[in-house]
Protein backbone atom coordinates (compact mmCIF):
# COMPACT_ATOMS: atom_id res chain seq x y z
CA UNK A 1 0.00 0.00 0.00
CA UNK A 2 1.88 3.25 -1.06
CA UNK A 3 0.89 6.76 -2.15
CA UNK A 4 0.23 7.16 -5.70
CA UNK A 5 3.54 9.63 -5.83
CA UNK A 6 5.27 7.65 -4.27
CA UNK A 7 4.43 4.71 -6.18
CA UNK A 8 5.44 6.37 -9.17
CA UNK A 9 8.73 7.54 -7.80
CA UNK A 10 9.17 3.79 -7.46
CA UNK A 11 8.23 2.81 -10.86
CA UNK A 12 10.29 5.63 -13.40
CA UNK A 13 13.72 4.24 -12.80
CA UNK A 14 12.78 0.69 -13.78
CA UNK A 15 10.48 2.15 -16.77
CA UNK A 16 12.72 4.65 -18.38
CA UNK A 17 16.76 5.46 -17.29
CA UNK A 18 16.38 8.39 -14.28
CA UNK A 19 19.40 10.22 -15.99
CA UNK A 20 17.40 10.55 -19.05
CA UNK A 21 16.07 13.95 -20.15
CA UNK A 22 13.27 16.20 -18.11
CA UNK A 23 10.91 16.08 -20.07
CA UNK A 24 10.61 12.68 -20.88
CA UNK A 25 11.32 11.75 -17.72
CA UNK A 26 7.76 13.54 -17.00
CA UNK A 27 6.20 12.29 -19.75
CA UNK A 28 6.69 8.92 -18.41
CA UNK A 29 5.85 9.94 -15.06
CA UNK A 30 2.27 10.91 -16.34
CA UNK A 31 1.97 7.70 -17.91
CA UNK A 32 2.96 5.76 -14.64
CA UNK A 33 0.55 7.73 -12.80
CA UNK A 34 -2.62 7.68 -15.09
CA UNK A 35 -1.77 3.68 -15.82
CA UNK A 36 -1.86 2.69 -12.22
CA UNK A 37 -4.79 5.39 -11.80
CA UNK A 38 -7.15 3.82 -14.41
CA UNK A 39 -6.95 0.51 -12.74
CA UNK A 40 -7.20 1.45 -9.26
CA UNK A 41 -10.79 -1.05 -7.97
CA UNK A 42 -11.54 -1.91 -12.24
CA UNK A 43 -9.42 -5.03 -12.03
CA UNK A 44 -11.99 -7.76 -11.21
CA UNK A 45 -9.28 -10.45 -11.63
CA UNK A 46 -6.85 -8.44 -9.51
CA UNK A 47 -9.42 -6.85 -6.95
CA UNK A 48 -10.53 -10.66 -6.13
CA UNK A 49 -6.65 -10.80 -4.72
CA UNK A 50 -6.82 -7.12 -2.71
CA UNK A 51 -4.33 -5.29 -5.06
CA UNK A 52 -4.38 -2.99 -8.05
CA UNK A 53 -1.80 -3.90 -10.21
CA UNK A 54 1.42 -5.93 -10.41
CA UNK A 55 4.58 -5.11 -9.52
CA UNK A 56 6.26 -6.19 -12.81
CA UNK A 57 5.61 -5.72 -16.91
CA UNK A 58 2.26 -7.46 -16.60
CA UNK A 59 1.47 -4.10 -15.60
CA UNK A 60 4.54 -1.91 -14.89
CA UNK A 61 7.60 -2.16 -12.76
CA UNK A 62 8.09 -1.14 -9.73
CA UNK A 63 10.86 -1.75 -7.60
CA UNK A 64 10.61 1.42 -4.35
CA UNK A 65 13.09 4.03 -4.67
CA UNK A 66 16.16 2.59 -4.27
CA UNK A 67 17.25 3.84 -7.78
CA UNK A 68 15.16 7.13 -7.62
CA UNK A 69 17.66 10.29 -8.51
CA UNK A 70 17.03 13.94 -7.78
CA UNK A 71 16.45 14.31 -11.51
CA UNK A 72 13.55 11.09 -11.48
CA UNK A 73 11.88 12.43 -8.64
CA UNK A 74 11.64 16.41 -9.60
CA UNK A 75 10.07 14.85 -12.85
CA UNK A 76 7.29 13.77 -10.32
CA UNK A 77 7.13 16.24 -8.13
CA UNK A 78 6.59 18.81 -11.11
CA UNK A 79 3.81 16.82 -12.63
CA UNK A 80 2.08 15.30 -9.32
CA UNK A 81 -1.32 15.24 -9.85
CA UNK A 82 -1.50 14.92 -13.33
CA UNK A 83 -3.23 12.73 -15.55
CA UNK A 84 -3.62 11.91 -19.06
CA UNK A 85 -7.88 11.99 -19.99
CA UNK A 86 -10.16 10.50 -22.39
CA UNK A 87 -13.68 12.23 -21.72
CA UNK A 88 -12.84 13.07 -18.72
CA UNK A 89 -11.42 9.23 -17.40
CA UNK A 90 -7.70 8.41 -16.64
CA UNK A 91 -6.75 6.37 -19.57
CA UNK A 92 -4.98 3.02 -19.95
CA UNK A 93 -1.53 4.57 -21.15
CA UNK A 94 0.55 2.11 -22.49
CA UNK A 95 3.57 2.94 -23.52
CA UNK A 96 6.68 0.66 -24.52
CA UNK A 97 10.47 0.61 -25.49
CA UNK A 98 10.18 1.43 -29.12
CA UNK A 99 7.70 1.27 -31.88
CA UNK A 100 10.17 0.63 -34.75
CA UNK A 101 8.99 3.90 -36.34
CA UNK A 102 5.27 4.25 -36.09
CA UNK A 103 2.58 2.83 -33.24
CA UNK A 104 0.02 1.16 -34.02
CA UNK A 105 -4.71 1.10 -33.46
CA UNK A 106 -5.33 -1.13 -30.83
CA UNK A 107 -7.47 -3.33 -32.39
CA UNK A 108 -4.27 -4.98 -34.25
CA UNK A 109 -3.02 -5.28 -31.03
CA UNK A 110 -5.60 -6.32 -28.21
CA UNK A 111 -8.57 -7.09 -30.30
CA UNK A 112 -10.47 -4.02 -29.22
CA UNK A 113 -10.79 -0.94 -30.20
CA UNK A 114 -9.68 2.30 -27.81
CA UNK A 115 -9.87 5.73 -29.23
CA UNK A 116 -7.09 6.96 -27.89
CA UNK A 117 -4.92 4.48 -28.79
CA UNK A 118 -4.45 5.61 -32.52
CA UNK A 119 -1.21 4.43 -34.57
CA UNK A 120 1.25 7.55 -35.35
CA UNK A 121 3.76 8.01 -37.22
CA UNK A 122 7.00 8.27 -35.46
CA UNK A 123 9.78 10.34 -36.97
CA UNK A 124 11.60 11.07 -33.65
CA UNK A 125 12.34 7.23 -32.43
CA UNK A 126 15.47 7.38 -35.28
CA UNK A 127 17.31 9.98 -33.64
CA UNK A 128 18.05 7.61 -30.45
CA UNK A 129 19.10 4.86 -32.71
CA UNK A 130 22.30 4.30 -31.03
CA UNK A 131 20.90 4.58 -27.82
CA UNK A 132 18.33 1.60 -28.44
CA UNK A 133 19.75 -2.09 -28.82
CA UNK A 134 16.61 -3.12 -30.53
CA UNK A 135 16.60 -0.29 -33.69
CA UNK A 136 17.17 -3.01 -35.90
CA UNK A 137 17.41 -6.80 -35.73
CA UNK A 138 17.26 -10.03 -37.90
CA UNK A 139 15.46 -13.31 -37.21
CA UNK A 140 15.95 -16.08 -39.49
CA UNK A 141 14.30 -19.47 -39.85
CA UNK A 142 14.24 -22.38 -42.21
CA UNK A 143 11.08 -23.34 -44.09
CA UNK A 144 10.83 -25.95 -41.99
CA UNK A 145 11.15 -24.25 -38.90
CA UNK A 146 8.95 -21.40 -39.61
CA UNK A 147 6.24 -23.76 -40.83
CA UNK A 148 6.62 -25.85 -37.67
CA UNK A 149 6.26 -22.36 -35.38
CA UNK A 150 2.96 -21.71 -37.61
CA UNK A 151 1.85 -24.77 -37.35
CA UNK A 152 1.64 -24.23 -33.31
CA UNK A 153 -1.54 -22.56 -33.68
CA UNK A 154 -3.21 -25.89 -34.88
CA UNK A 155 -2.41 -25.84 -38.61
CA UNK A 156 -0.96 -28.77 -40.59
CA UNK A 157 1.47 -26.91 -43.08
CA UNK A 158 4.76 -28.39 -44.37
CA UNK A 159 7.89 -26.77 -45.74
CA UNK A 160 6.81 -22.73 -46.05
CA UNK A 161 7.12 -21.63 -49.76
CA UNK A 162 5.97 -18.03 -49.09
CA UNK A 163 5.05 -15.46 -46.49
CA UNK A 164 2.61 -12.44 -47.79
CA UNK A 165 2.52 -9.66 -45.13
CA UNK A 166 0.08 -7.06 -45.19
CA UNK A 167 1.44 -3.64 -43.25
CA UNK A 168 -0.94 -1.28 -41.76
CA UNK A 169 -0.02 2.92 -42.65
CA UNK A 170 2.23 3.40 -39.59
CA UNK A 171 4.64 0.48 -41.16
CA UNK A 172 3.31 -2.23 -38.46
CA UNK A 173 2.26 -5.89 -39.84
CA UNK A 174 -1.18 -6.63 -39.41
CA UNK A 175 -1.94 -10.02 -41.47
CA UNK A 176 0.61 -12.38 -42.60
CA UNK A 177 -0.42 -15.47 -45.09
CA UNK A 178 2.18 -18.72 -45.57
CA UNK A 179 1.64 -20.93 -48.04
CA UNK A 180 3.86 -24.02 -48.18
CA UNK A 181 5.01 -26.04 -50.70
CA UNK A 182 1.73 -28.01 -51.57
CA UNK A 183 -0.16 -25.05 -51.61
CA UNK A 184 -1.77 -24.97 -48.32
CA UNK A 185 -2.20 -21.93 -46.66
CA UNK A 186 -2.47 -20.25 -43.17
CA UNK A 187 -4.11 -16.44 -42.57
CA UNK A 188 -3.10 -14.23 -39.43
CA UNK A 189 -4.90 -10.97 -39.07
CA UNK A 190 -4.73 -8.30 -36.18
CA UNK A 191 -4.90 -9.74 -32.68
CA UNK A 192 -3.98 -13.44 -34.15
CA UNK A 193 -0.91 -11.75 -36.07
CA UNK A 194 0.22 -9.84 -33.36
CA UNK A 195 0.39 -12.83 -31.12
CA UNK A 196 1.99 -14.92 -33.52
CA UNK A 197 4.66 -12.59 -34.09
CA UNK A 198 5.59 -11.07 -30.90
CA UNK A 199 4.92 -15.09 -28.70
CA UNK A 200 5.20 -17.48 -31.31
CA UNK A 201 7.79 -16.12 -34.02
CA UNK A 202 9.38 -14.43 -31.53
CA UNK A 203 9.48 -11.08 -32.86
CA UNK A 204 10.86 -7.89 -30.70
CA UNK A 205 8.25 -5.86 -32.30
CA UNK A 206 5.51 -5.87 -35.42
CA UNK A 207 7.51 -3.56 -37.45
CA UNK A 208 9.50 -5.28 -39.88
CA UNK A 209 9.95 -6.82 -43.57
CA UNK A 210 10.07 -10.64 -44.57
CA UNK A 211 12.47 -11.68 -47.12
CA UNK A 212 12.89 -15.21 -48.66
CA UNK A 213 16.59 -15.63 -48.24
CA UNK A 214 17.33 -19.14 -50.37
CA UNK A 215 17.29 -21.06 -47.49
CA UNK A 216 14.67 -19.74 -45.38
CA UNK A 217 13.28 -16.65 -44.46
CA UNK A 218 14.11 -13.51 -42.79
CA UNK A 219 12.39 -10.93 -40.66
CA UNK A 220 14.32 -7.88 -40.82
CA UNK A 221 12.92 -4.67 -38.45
CA UNK A 222 12.68 -2.51 -35.66
CA UNK A 223 11.44 -1.64 -32.08
CA UNK A 224 10.87 -3.71 -28.92
CA UNK A 225 7.26 -3.76 -27.55
CA UNK A 226 3.55 -3.71 -27.70
CA UNK A 227 3.16 -0.67 -30.20
CA UNK A 228 0.67 0.91 -28.19
CA UNK A 229 0.79 4.52 -26.76
CA UNK A 230 3.95 5.87 -25.88
CA UNK A 231 7.50 5.19 -27.89
CA UNK A 232 10.24 5.53 -24.76
CA UNK A 233 13.00 5.93 -26.92
CA UNK A 234 10.61 8.57 -29.25
CA UNK A 235 9.93 10.43 -25.93
CA UNK A 236 13.88 10.45 -24.99
CA UNK A 237 14.46 11.98 -28.55
CA UNK A 238 11.53 13.99 -28.86
CA UNK A 239 12.89 15.91 -25.48
CA UNK A 240 16.95 15.36 -26.26
CA UNK A 241 16.93 16.34 -29.52
CA UNK A 242 13.65 18.11 -30.43
CA UNK A 243 13.52 20.09 -27.34
CA UNK A 244 9.66 18.65 -26.96
CA UNK A 245 8.44 19.43 -23.54
CA UNK A 246 6.33 16.51 -21.55
CA UNK A 247 2.80 17.88 -22.74
CA UNK A 248 3.54 17.89 -26.29
CA UNK A 249 5.12 14.27 -26.26
CA UNK A 250 1.97 13.02 -24.16
CA UNK A 251 0.08 14.16 -26.94
CA UNK A 252 1.37 13.39 -29.29
CA UNK A 253 1.76 9.37 -29.02
CA UNK A 254 -2.41 9.80 -27.30
CA UNK A 255 -5.06 10.73 -29.60
CA UNK A 256 -7.46 13.53 -28.60
CA UNK A 257 -6.63 13.34 -24.73
CA UNK A 258 -6.47 16.05 -22.19
CA UNK A 259 -4.16 16.39 -19.43
CA UNK A 260 -5.99 17.14 -15.76
CA UNK A 261 -5.48 17.61 -12.12
CA UNK A 262 -7.45 15.51 -9.96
Amino acid sequence: VVDIEDYVKGVIPYEMSADWPLEALKAQALCARTYVASYIGSSTYYINYGFDVTNDTYCQVYRGTNLSTAGSDRAVDETAGVYITYDGEPISAMFSSSHGGGSEDSENITGGVTPYLRGVLDPYEAAAADLNSRSSWIVSYSYSELARLVNRGGHSLGSIASVEAEHSDTGNVIGLVFTDSSGRTASFEGQSCYTLCTATIGLSSIHFTVTDTGSGFAFEGSGWGHSLGMSQYGAYAMADTYGYTYDQIVNFYYTGVELARG
